[in-house]
């Protein structure tokens, strides 16, 4: 398994000055200029998991400059890391410089460097953030998992490949529909070819899978707050909750009290002329407007 980094510009909300909080990465596909990839629920747990294993602030720089081996002075610092419905948020502790800079709109752009595995396209860890105002997306360092390969004997068409390999090019072109007089070039560049478009249907299948499962999510807690079930400033949490076990959730849904009146319950209405004749003890008694009218005392 590789991973890369790939950096991305998000631009800063700054009508009231330097943000205290940040949207790092949007859920779902993010389109990029080294590649679209994909933010979801793993992404989020493998990159809070990362941040509290490490239990070091982020560093938020200048150009990027924290991928280079120069001078790289912080802008500001990652604190938190937290989950809402439409993305991947930070709380972020500004400088001072930083800060005035913003205010002042020198900057205007927020660029994350995200780690994406190669193989799903998936994010999983954030390396730092930037502030910018031009595209940084060249140059980008392949991060490779330290893990060494398991050295096994070679199998019996591996053994076979060895002996014979005009055989086996002949049939490694026959395979991949290629004419006789293709070059190992051209073998090359057809597998690379076919496993890019794996890699990309892979992508968009996972893709899919997540915005169904992101709905489903959404459309639960938004029947929890219908219900009553959940108060309004409970939503982020138990859309963090649904999403990282939404059975879990589900089971805690149906034995959860019901704390707010809402829509569900059957509310009588009851005019202005009739609310000073039905008391609560009337309720209580079954006697409706009717017959306190008809059979309550007159004074």
């Amino acid at each position: 398994m590789s991973n890369e980094l790939i950096q991305i510009e998000n631009s800063l909300s700054l009508e009231k000055g330097a943000p205290k909080q940040i949207k790092l990465l949007p859920l779902g596909l993010v389109k990029s200029q080294k590649g679209d990839f994909l933010v979801d629920g793993e992404s989020y747990s493998s990159i809070l998991k990362r941040f509290k294993d490490r239990r070091l602030d982020i560093p938020v720089d200048y150009e990027h400059q924290t991928l280079l081996n120069v001078q790289a002075p912080a802008a500001g610092w990652i604190k938190e890391i937290s989950l809402k419905s439409d993305g991947i948020y930070a709380n972020v502790e500004w400088t001072l410089k930083a800060e005035d800079y913003l205010k002042n709109k020198e900057y205007r752009y927020l660029s994350p460097v995200v780690s994406v595995r190669t193989q799903d396209r998936k994010a999983l860890l954030l390396h730092s953030v930037a502030l910018t105002n031009t595209p940084a997306i060249d140059g980008m360092t392949a991060v490779v998992n330290a893990d060494k390969a398991k050295i096994e004997p070679p199998k019996a068409d591996e053994q076979s490949a060895a002996e014979n390999p005009e055989k086996f090019i002949r049939g490694l072109k026959d395979m991949l529909q290629l004419p006789d007089i293709a070059l190992l070039s051209d073998i090359e560049n057809r597998i690379s070819e076919l496993l890019k478009n794996q890699v990309a249907l892979k992508l968009e299948v996972d893709t899919m899978q997540f915005e169904a499962h992101k709905l489903h999510v959404e459309e639960t807690v938004t029947h929890a707050l219908k219900t009553g079930k959940l108060l309004p400033y409970q939503r982020d949490w138990a859309f963090r909750s649904a999403m990282s076990d939404l059975s879990d959730f589900t089971l805690w849904l149906k034995g959860a009290p019901q704390v707010v009146p809402m829509g569900e319950l059957d509310i009588e209405t009851v005019t202005l002329k009739d609310a000073g004749s039905r008391t609560r003890a009337n309720e209580l008694m079954g006697l409706s407007v009717d017959d306190v009218k008809r059979y309550g005392s007159k004074s």
